[in-house]
């Protein structure tokens, strides 16, 4: 992406002359591999408060856009292939559109009277910045809203055991296996789905929904069923981070990352 340059107001209080640095900002999509996204959230404070905001899901190394990642995911559709689609974006570029970005900061140089050689610019620095996108009436084309509004799959049922029961049979996962990948028991397992009034716990269903590697919308719905809504409490921001970013990781590691943060793991596991 080419460079897009704005000034900077100078830091000095001199009154005889007003100095301005002109800053370059290279924008470019923040990839980030699986197996580092949870060290990354905990080192990286602008990243964790933009990722907080909820905008965001994570896929195959990117954060998209919550609109047109639960597209992506729902249909199944390869990321790298469709920001490359220019009957989608044409000359947009999809990805700094779409996804959580990384801009390298630097400012213009001038020669100083004994180098022979320089840089043109100096590097000053990166900042998260959000995708081009975020706040705009047109994120997403009318192919994609229609897809958006006309669905896709088979509905799960609105009751938690059988929605509970429904993911389980689309993953093919057991009540022993299930018991296996969450730390909850397989007779705690077939009470959730047999008994309509057995309450699972917060903790239980986010850890159903990451055992079973759903989809965030997914676990929402899954939430949901349980009479769960996320509020902005220190842990249920950490849940809703994991459910949006580390639905593919295991409840292990989830429980240590929770538990890395001072808070209690979602299971026993």
């Amino acid at each position: 992406m080419s460079p897009v340059a704005f000034p900077m107001p100078s830091k000095d209080n001199d009154n005889t002359e007003t100095k301005e640095e002109h800053v370059l900002a290279e924008k470019h999509v923040l990839r980030i591999p699986k197996e580092l996204v949870l060290s990354y959230y905990t080192q990286h404070r602008d990243f964790r408060r933009v990722v907080d905001s909820g905008k965001y899901i994570y896929i195959d190394g990117l954060f998209v856009l919550r609109p047109i990642a639960i597209i992506l995911l729902e249909h199944r559709i390869d990321i790298h292939s469709f920001f490359r689609s220019k009957k989608l974006f044409g000359n947009i570029n999809g990805l700094t559109a779409f996804c959580l970005c990384e801009e390298h900061l630097f400012v213009e140089r001038k020669t100083k009277p004994d180098e022979l050689y320089h840089s043109a610019k100096e590097y000053k620095g990166r900042r998260i910045a959000h995708a081009e996108k975020v706040a705009s009436i047109d994120t997403i084309s009318q192919e994609l809203f229609q897809s958006i509004i006309t669905g896709g799959g088979q509905e799960p049922p609105e009751n938690f055991g059988a929605m509970l029961s429904f993911f389980m049979e689309m993953k093919g996962v057991t009540e022993e296996g299930l018991a296996e990948l969450t730390g909850i028991s397989d007779r705690t397992i077939r009470r959730f789905k047999g008994e309509e009034n057995i309450r699972p716990t917060l903790e239980n269903v986010v850890a159903i929904g990451i055992a079973l590697h759903l989809f965030p919308h997914q676990i929402t719905n899954l939430l949901g069923a349980a009479g769960y809504q996320l509020r902005k409490t220190p842990k249920e921001r950490a849940y809703q981070y994991l459910i949006d970013a580390a639905y593919n990781n295991t409840v292990f590691e989830c429980n240590v990352f929770l538990k890395n943060h001072g808070l209690q793991p979602l299971t026993n596991l």
